[in-house]
């Protein structure tokens, strides 16, 4: 949790993460019934902070009824000559999420949807019939998009500075269906 509190900049998810393990420790002990009443309810009022805080620290959505909201983006464009580059792009992230920076950086639940999407975009290539291949391939690049979009954001410039090097012209290649 101190790594968390000390992160520049202080991040929402960082102080989520604190949050679920200070919470995890205190039900993995049970410390309700173990512990110091005065250490629990001090624990429990970091615990409400820390949810107050991330209020504050974590983007607002706006409903998209408002003036401010973003439009709903686009659905990537794939045309029949595209779906080798799209294959490409998935092998070179596949790639990518074998190197040691993304071993050391990616939650492995995040590179497990990560290989998902890639799968679905191989799949999707190989399918002959075209009423499947394309509703499957702009899936599969949708997420894709979000996912690697999400990481690039979200990862600290210090900790993985290489793999957000490295992501970051793929991700340049998956925009290009978008646009």
């Amino acid at each position: 949790m101190e790594g968390a509190l000390n992160a520049d900049p202080l991040t929402w998810y960082a102080l989520d993460d604190s949050q679920i393990a200070l919470s995890g420790c205190m039900d993995d002990h049970d410390a309700a019934d173990s512990w110091n009443d005065g250490i629990v309810r001090d624990l429990q009022q970091i615990v409400t902070h820390i949810q107050q805080m991330r209020q504050l620290l974590q983007p607002r959505q706006i409903p998209p009824d408002q003036p401010d909201a973003k439009p709903p983006e686009s659905d990537p464009v794939i045309r029949e000559e595209q779906v080798p580059e799209a294959v490409d792009l998935a092998e070179q992230l596949d790639e990518l999420l074998d190197t040691s920076e993304a071993e050391a950086t990616l939650h492995l639940s995040v590179e497990d949807l990560l290989r998902k999407e890639i799968e679905r975009i191989k799949e999707a290539a190989a399918q002959p019939n075209q009423e499947r291949k394309q509703p499957r391939l702009r899936t599969a690049l949708r997420r894709l998009a979000y996912l690697t979009g999400a990481i690039i954001v979200a990862t600290s410039p210090g900790a993985a500075s290489v793999l957000s090097q490295r992501l970051t012209p793929i991700f340049d290649l998956i925009l290009r269906f978008f646009l």
